[in-house]
């Protein structure tokens, strides 16, 4: 198992512009190396948060979270 950092937006427009809140996520190592890739842009992935939240308490150590890869920069969290 391994970490991404993924920015959790608060609304849609912060998910469009890849804002929020950076967290730690662990992946399967397959995952990880897809995410690596600087090419992978728009795939969808799913991880578990390896740490709490300072801004919303809904995100917690444990949760099951969905991301989106944005080529060479930092995969973005879907806005629940």
């Amino acid at each position: 198992m391994k970490h991404v950092k993924v920015n959790f937006p608060k609304t849609q427009e912060e998910f469009e512009q890849g804002c929020g809140e950076g967290m730690w996520v662990i992946v399967d190592d397959q995952t990880h190396a897809r995410v690596m890739d600087d090419s992978c842009d728009g795939e969808s992935f799913e991880g578990t948060l390896d740490n709490d939240s300072f801004e919303r308490p809904e995100l917690v150590h444990g949760k099951r979270v969905r991301f989106e890869t944005r080529g060479v920069l930092r995969p973005v969290a879907f806005v629940d």
